[in-house]
């Protein structure tokens, strides 16, 4: 019986970067043969390549808002907050990110 549980984020990054080496093999050929120009092949390999980082970004706990805030999630709560707001904290030799509220700090609700 075929997986029909959605894939995750590591799987959709692994299927980007399989179709970015797919175009960069046949995007060369098909510009030669005329099938594509130049410019075109460009644009359509840089935007797969901004959908793969825009990935791996969401994947890696980091997203940019469309007034180029970038948030990122808290290790300790999970709570999506600006980047600016996460801090850095090494416990017992592992590095975690954590917002100001979980570092105990005064935070203000938005």
């Amino acid at each position: 019986m075929p997986d029909l549980s959605p894939p995750s984020l590591d799987d959709q990054v692994a299927c980007v970067e399989r179709e970015i080496g797919y175009r960069e093999r046949v995007y060369p050929r098909r510009v030669t043969a005329g099938q594509m120009t130049p410019v075109h092949a460009d644009r359509e390999l840089r935007r797969m390549r901004a959908v793969l980082e825009t990935l791996r970004r969401f994947r890696d706990g980091m997203v940019l808002l469309r007034d180029k805030t970038e948030m990122a999630s808290c290790d300790c709560c999970g709570k999506m907050v600006p980047r600016a707001d996460i801090g850095r904290v090494i416990a017992y030799g592992i590095e975690t990110f954590v917002c100001g509220q979980c570092r105990g700090e005064e935070v203000e609700d938005a």
